[in-house]
């Protein structure tokens, strides 16, 4: 494979994954994804030195008391981070919105971020985050945003303008519970090259 616009010898991705409760239908149709990816990735990208992270996210007490993020960091051993995917559970939740903007804060500053690799994040989930400027949703408990700061938007901004990840990401989001759809969810791929180059290794 020809990897155009590609300088670097070294990838590393981040999967950053809703694991609340509304998620339990879909999880084992995420996992298989997730395998897939990581399999294409691996098997279309010789010469590449290749790492894989895992952020997943539920949402803040009182609306869950499991965790709001974990991070498993970076590593090349492709069987560990099957064995990471295959350990994703969904529970809990709370309320409809969840705790995207953490997701997104973790990855950019939990996940330790090789500089000189080219970067990818997908981010996966069927929820928005929190706050009125990100949902209409009548059962958001905390309609003023993440209760720790956190704003999707300016993490989206930060990653972009710090060099970080490019970003490729996608969601099972219903388009009329956004009140910003194209904020956060594929419209931050700004170089055309990299769309292109995700689209062809995954399919």
């Amino acid at each position: 494979m020809e990897w155009t616009g590609i300088q670097v010898a070294k990838l590393d991705v981040a999967f950053v994954v809703d694991t609340t409760g509304s998620m339990k239908d879909d999880i084992r149709a995420v996992k298989d994804s997730l395998f897939d990816i990581v399999d294409k990735i691996v098997s279309k990208t010789e010469g590449l030195s290749i790492r894989f992270g895992i952020v997943s996210y539920r949402d803040h007490p009182p609306q869950d008391r499991t965790y709001v993020t974990r991070v498993y960091d970076f590593t090349g051993k492709i069987k560990d981070v099957h064995s990471e995917i295959s350990r994703l559970r969904p529970s809990e939740g709370g309320d409809t919105p969840e705790a995207v903007a953490d997701g997104l804060f973790d990855a950019r500053t939990k996940l330790s971020w090789d500089k000189e690799a080219y970067k990818v994040l997908l981010l996966v989930g069927d929820a928005p985050p929190h706050g009125r400027l990100y949902n209409s949703l009548s059962d958001d408990y905390f309609p003023d945003g993440c209760p720790r700061g956190h704003d999707p938007c300016r993490e989206v901004q930060d990653l972009t303008t710090s060099g970080l990840p490019s970003y490729f990401l996608t969601t099972n989001m219903r388009p009329g519970q956004l009140r910003k759809p194209g904020m956060i969810y594929l419209m931050h791929l700004k170089k055309v090259e990299h769309r292109e180059i995700m689209w062809r290794v995954l399919t």
